[in-house]
């Protein structure tokens, strides 16, 4: 069989295996190109997607920064500040929380309750509590005064003409919403 093997039939033999042979390799080339195609298709969606996400992202860094709470785990520090801003001075309070609440799957709403120190037995005008109340929402999305209960400092009986001093004392209870386990 092979005693009749010259140059020229050589050369036709080891063309048709390499052939047979580059075939198979630009089958296997072909199969990998399909993958790539289609992963090169899918591509422009998922970087849309991603950069939606990334705006939101963004969108939501931004809120949590200028929300006053920010991503503080306990509020208290939130309502001391609040408490000592030179615009409202109220000073020292104290904070108790209260149960915490579930309004939705996910959510929670914790509570809390205060009212001015006990050793300060001080006494403060309308706007000062006004001032604290307005502060306390209006720098957090997060927290709303749910509860307010404002009394006279003084207990004594007035007569029908007289008014009352501007010596007030209060007890505020505030709500903070957020994400379960957050």
């Amino acid at each position: 069989m092979f005693a009749q093997l010259n140059f020229s039939r050589i050369v036709i033999l080891l063309s048709f295996v390499g052939s047979a042979v580059l075939g198979y390799l630009v089958y296997e080339q072909q199969g990998r190109l399909s993958e790539v195609q289609e992963v090169l298709r899918i591509t422009p969606k998922s970087v849309l997607g991603l950069q939606e996400k990334a705006l939101q992202l963004k969108e939501l860094e931004r809120q949590v920064a200028s929300d006053g709470l920010g991503g503080q785990s306990d509020p208290e520090e939130y309502i001391r500040g609040a408490a000592g801003n030179s615009n409202v001075r109220v000073g020292q309070v104290d904070i108790d929380p209260l149960s915490n609440f579930e309004p939705a799957k996910g959510i929670v709403d914790k509570r809390y309750k205060i009212e001015p120190a006990r050793a300060a037995n001080k006494s403060y005008s309308l706007d000062q509590i006004a001032n604290f109340m307005y502060l306390l929402e209006s720098s957090s999305r997060r927290v709303r005064v749910t509860n307010v209960d404002i009394k006279p400092e003084s207990t004594r009986r007035l007569k029908p003409h007289e008014v009352l001093p501007d010596a007030w004392t209060f007890e505020l209870q505030i709500t903070t919403r957020e994400r379960e386990g957050a």
